[in-house]
């Protein structure tokens, strides 16, 4: 499972990525200045921001305690590796 998190103008020192739960993660991080929605190409929006935060639930099951993140040039890519599944024997 890949999550990607566009975040322009971050410093990487400040993104913190966390499971909240067994299927949710929290990413948080502080932009080096002030964002104005125009910037981004955002019209119909006024206003500007300097810090993001979001949740994400994962739809499968994936095993937390292996995540591997990579950001390159604004992009956050958090990779999850699934779990296997198992079959329960009905008797």
């Amino acid at each position: 499972v890949i999550v990607t998190a566009d975040l322009p103008n971050t410093n990487p020192d400040t993104i913190e990525i966390r499971p909240t739960n067994a299927d949710t993660i929290e990413i948080k991080a502080e932009m080096k200045r002030k964002i104005r929605f125009d910037e981004l190409g955002i019209t119909h929006r006024k206003g500007e921001f300097q810090y993001f935060h979001c949740q994400t639930n994962i739809p499968v099951l994936v095993n937390m305690e292996r995540v591997r993140t990579e950001f390159k040039r604004g992009i956050l890519e958090i990779h999850i590796p699934r779990k296997k599944g198992y079959k329960i024997e009905a008797k």
